[in-house]
């Protein structure tokens, strides 16, 4: 409910009786239907959507407010191999669309759930001690959802998530053996990556590894 689709994006409205909202992403529709229809008690699980999604957010260059979605989601699969299969495929689709815009891999592990509550605690008193130099959107984060201010790209934030502590340093075994594992995997397909440990979105909030494609031409 912190978050910026629900929290500022979303395309609300009544009709007659109704309250309705656009979708603004897949993700919400193939947990729902998993739920709603028994799916979720025989896992695991591979499913994929693609179709027009909505998003009131602010006009950027080459984003539209309703757009075309591709998306896949895996349910029930543990191993590390999972995190390397859904980027492999993301890689391969980019290397194969008849584009000449180059790409570059960033990824970073938001751990098990024991490391992020823990690191989660440390960037919200980080943050707290910060607070009169964040902005306002910012500071509202520090309670609800802090993580997400390692991804604000507002000038104000930026020297100070430059100096927040780094997840990496609160990996507990576990973690730190799983995302070896995914960064081990990429390195034997041979797809370039760097790890960016202010990654903070790509996969969902739940999973350990996140990742993104950033453009890297400067014509676009």
């Amino acid at each position: 409910s912190e978050s910026d689709i629900v929290g500022k994006e979303l395309y609300s409205f009544i009709d007659h009786d109704d309250k309705l909202t656009l979708r603004p992403e897949g993700t919400a529709g193939i947990v729902r239907a998993l739920i709603s229809n028994n799916m979720d008690r025989d896992l695991p699980k591979r499913y994929y959507y693609y179709g027009p999604m909505f998003r009131r957010e602010r006009p950027q260059k080459g984003r539209l407010r309703q757009f075309e979605q591709f998306g896949v989601e895996m349910f029930g699969y543990e191993n590390p191999t999972s995190d390397i299969e859904i980027i492999e495929m993301a890689w391969a689709f980019l290397n194969k669309i008849d584009t000449d815009t180059t790409f570059e891999l960033e990824i970073n592990s938001l751990a098990d759930v024991e490391s992020r509550a823990h690191y989660r605690e440390v960037v919200k008193d980080y943050l707290s001690q910060n607070a009169s130099r964040l902005s306002s959107d910012s500071v509202k984060r520090i309670a609800t959802n802090p993580l997400r201010v390692l991804d604000s790209k507002n000038p104000e934030d930026i020297p100070i998530i430059q100096n927040c502590p780094s997840i990496t340093e609160f990996y507990n075994t576990k973690s730190a053996e799983r995302f070896n594992a995914v960064c081990q995997g990429l390195q034997k397909l041979e797809i370039p990556y760097k790890i960016n440990p202010r990654l903070v979105r790509g996969l969902d909030y739940y999973e350990d590894t996140v990742f993104e494609f950033k453009c890297t031409d400067s014509r676009l």
